[in-house]
């Protein structure tokens, strides 16, 4: 009977059958979902891109260089209003 099990594994013991057609529970499948859903975002993000890495540090580069610009432009507005003052004779 040892080759009808391999060869037709619905003829085997009861056993045998059950153990290898557990559902998981309802958390353990939200749970593999929500790893999948990650997956498949984080696939998306970096979907044609050879370096998601170097991307990434550039974005942030870019931001900082925006801060850095926001921050200058502040400071020469405040600089404006109490600097020196222009007379005319």
């Amino acid at each position: 009977m040892g080759i009808w099990n391999i060869l037709c594994p619905c003829l085997g013991s009861s056993d045998s059958s059950e153990s290898e057609y557990i559902t998981p529970s309802i958390e353990e499948r939200r749970q593999q979902m929500e790893a999948a859903a990650l997956k498949r975002a984080q696939d998306q993000q970096s979907r044609g891109i050879k370096d998601p890495d170097k991307v990434q540090r550039m974005n942030e580069k870019a931001a900082q260089a925006d801060r850095r610009l926001e921050e200058a432009q502040k400071n020469y507005q405040g600089s404006l209003g109490g600097g020196l003052k222009w007379q005319m004779d």
